[in-house]
């Protein structure tokens, strides 16, 4: 309480401090909710990564029937047929190169994969958000 001159006196109260304890509890508040957001969003990013495995997995197999599709026709060609036999061996030998380089994409597409929490690691970080 603070007289200035007035018969009565006046409360003041500064507001830094009000300012940091409403900031303080709003924090406290909302930290629990936004791990718990992220480790959601965690999950969702380990879903949809589920599913670029899965299509990186369709498209490597769909590379290796069509080099197997090639190897086939350039097998069943007939020697005689030297222009047909070159074409082919040119299709399998594409189809060969395409398979490798989807391969070492995979392979970088692997090597990059997100580090997955495991239930321990999860406690902790629920735990630590709540104390």
């Amino acid at each position: 309480m603070t007289n200035y001159g007035a018969q009565k006196r006046c409360q003041l109260l500064n507001s830094a401090c009000v300012d940091a304890f409403v900031e303080q509890q709003v924090l406290a508040a909302l930290t629990p909710a936004a791990v718990e957001v992220s480790l959601r969003a965690a999950d969702q990013v380990l879903t949809e990564r589920a599913e670029l495995e899965r299509l990186w997995s369709q498209r490597l197999e769909r590379a290796a029937q069509n080099a197997d599709r090639a190897r086939r026709s350039r097998h069943l060609a007939e020697p005689e047929k030297r222009l047909v036999v070159r074409q082919l061996e040119k299709e399998w030998e594409e189809a060969l190169a395409a398979q490798q380089r989807l391969s070492e994409d995979y392979d970088r597409f692997t090597r990059s994969s997100p580090h997955i929490l495991t239930a321990a690691e999860r406690q902790t970080i629920t735990a630590l958000a709540g104390a």
